[in-house]
Parts: structure tokens; sequence; C-alpha cells
């Protein structure tokens, strides 16, 4: 199963581990700014298959589903798959 695919189908389900376990993600995130709030988060690594799409993808979904106006940007120049993930079938 392609990446895309397995991330379309966590993002329809309701209730998954793998969703529990990007929302406390979420809150972490979210505790790390209490003082300040995070307004930008970057996702980075030097190795292609390393999951960046896989996360930005859930974190993305997380900080959406709790009311947060969310913006995400696929900025790999090479091999661009985030819009995929999002696409209406």
């Amino acid at each position: 199963m392609s990446q895309v695919n397995r991330i379309k189908r966590i993002l329809k389900k309701k209730n998954t581990t793998v969703k529990e376990s990007f929302n406390k993600i979420k809150i972490n995130i979210d505790y790390l700014g209490v003082n300040n709030s995070i307004k930008c988060l970057a996702v980075t690594s030097s190795a292609p298959g390393e999951g960046k799409t896989f996360l930005t993808a859930n974190i993305a979904n997380a900080v959406a589903a709790s009311g947060k106006r969310t913006l995400l940007i696929d900025a790999d120049m090479r091999k661009p798959t985030l819009h995929k993930s999002f696409q209406k079938q």
C-alpha cells in the first residue's frame, strides 16, 4: 500500500490509535507554546522515506480538527506528495 493511500485511510477513520497518538503530539506541541503560541512548525529530514509526509499530514489534521486555522505547505521541490493525501476521490 502506498504512503498516500495509508494517509487517506487513516484520515477517513474516526478513532484510531494512530489518530489518538497524533492528538497527543498536538497537545504536546501546544504545551511547548504555553507562554508564546507556536505559529510555525517545520518538519524535515536528511533522507527520503523517513515519514515526513505521514507525520505532517496527520499533525495538520489533528490541529485542524481542534478548530485552529491550519495551513500546510509542501515545500518538497523534488517529489511533492502532500496534495495527494487530501484530494477528494
